[in-house]
């Protein structure tokens, strides 16, 4: 990895059904996965969660059994929010070693770090636990909070590398439910909500401090991505955690007196709030 920047992300892999996030296009997965390798790239990044956890699967299936094990470097990740003490770290990684048809992992993360399971992480050692655990190379953690959020993490709690997640689309466009107005924008164009995440008028005095233009980009990505929603919910959670939550809405309307584009933003928290506030937002294992 040393001479690359880029790695392959799962968490968006190419669907047969959106609805059924183990529905694996696997004839695209495999086509995508060679592509990546031809030109000269090795790492794939994984996590245990990711499509409604079957991610992991879907590497073994279209990389591991498909390719010999030096050829690439595989990365998976300790899910924080899901274990519950290090007895439990143990079960899941042997679990993601057996879903990902390997014997080792060159990088073994700790993911979606946040100020929400620091605590926990430090009660059970997940910093240590992911350092004995890279029989491969490297040890690190994924973050996908605030950078505000990770800054009260105090540095090098675990050792080599920090991901940052930057995972791009499946290429399959999945038209939004609430429709065109909010979310439906072709190619090139912008929708309504786009083009006012560009400007945060609306935050400046929100007596409830909601951070309506971060919730808004989480709803729009899930709009216009298939794959797994369990990321864009762990990072409305994390967000929350530091601004009111879309559901916390008075209906004062002071952000739509400020908005530039006169949008109906107290109706689209509401939409918000439905997607991300619902039971069951996070995935359970089935």
């Amino acid at each position: 990895m040393e001479n690359y920047q880029f790695g392959y992300g799962c968490m968006r892999l190419p669907l047969l059904n959106a609805e059924d996030p183990a529905s694996f296009d696997y004839p695209l997965i495999e086509k995508l996965f060679d592509t990546y390798l031809e030109q000269g790239f090795t790492y794939f990044d994984a996590a245990y969660t990711y499509h409604g956890y079957h991610c992991e699967e879907a590497v073994r299936e279209a990389l591991v059994r498909r390719h010999p094990r030096d050829s690439f470097e595989l990365a998976t990740k300790l899910p924080l929010r899901d274990f519950k003490d290090a007895e439990d770290m143990e079960r899941i990684f042997n679990e993601q070693l057996e879903h990902c048809g390997v014997e080792y992992f060159d990088y073994y993360l700790l993911h979606n770090m946040g100020t929400n399971v620091y605590e926990k992480c430090q009660k059970y050692d997940a910093f240590g636990f992911a350092a004995r655990k890279k029989q491969g190379r490297y040890a690190g953690q994924s973050a996908g909070g605030s950078p505000e959020a990770d800054e009260r993490i105090p540095s090098g709690c675990v050792g080599d590398i920090v991901g940052i997640p930057l995972c791009g689309e499946s290429g399959r466009r999945r038209e939004s439910p609430v429709g065109n107005e909010f979310h439906g924008a072709g190619a090139g164009q912008h929708s309504d909500i786009q083009k006012f995440q560009t400007y945060s008028y609306c935050t400046h005095g929100c007596p409830k401090q909601i951070a309506i233009p971060q919730y808004f980009a989480l709803y729009n990505s899930i709009s216009r991505t298939t794959g797994s929603f369990s990321s864009h919910a762990v990072y409305y959670n994390n967000i929350s955690l530091r601004h009111g939550k879309a559901s916390d809405c008075i209906g004062c309307k002071q952000c739509e007196k400020a908005c530039p584009q006169h949008l109906p933003i107290t109706e689209y928290l509401k939409d918000v709030a439905a997607k991300f506030e619902a039971g069951g937002s996070f995935p359970t294992r089935k």
